[in-house]
């Protein structure tokens, strides 16, 4: 049920997790691992460090590193940062993604209520936990 950008999101965020603390990690390694286009890539990680999930350093020794524990980053603060780089018209009040960042003034029940409870799980999912099933 993810988009494809928060899927992006969430799998450079597991890879940069998966790295020894400290690291940092070059764009080109993360897209030729992972297989996601670099120019896209790179849209989705500038979005994480711009909402302070990821740490950007250019030069010989640049790259991306996590801002915080990966235990104190959650699944909702990923799809959330990369909610505007989705290709399309973006009402600025109506996030797109299925309701982890709630659309104000929503009517409770329903799909609503549906979107909530998502907005729950994402909550709870640390990146730590994402990263130790992904290894599994």
């Amino acid at each position: 049920m993810l988009s494809l950008t928060e899927e992006y999101a969430m799998r450079a965020m597991i890879y940069i997790a998966d790295q020894a603390p400290g690291t940092f990690v070059l764009a080109g390694k993360i897209s030729e691992e992972l297989v996601i286009p670099s120019t896209y890539l790179m849209k989705v990680l500038g979005a994480l460090a711009q909402k302070g999930l990821l740490i950007s350093r250019r030069g010989r020794q640049g790259g991306f590193q996590l801002a915080k524990p990966a235990n104190a980053i959650t699944a909702y603060e990923i799809v959330c940062a990369v909610e505007s780089q989705k290709p399309g018209p973006q009402p600025s009040n109506t996030p797109t993604f299925i309701g982890s960042c709630l659309v104000p003034g929503s009517k409770p029940g329903g799909w609503q209520a549906t979107k909530e409870e998502i907005a729950g799980v994402l909550k709870r999912q640390t990146l730590d936990r994402l990263a130790e099933h992904h290894g599994s």
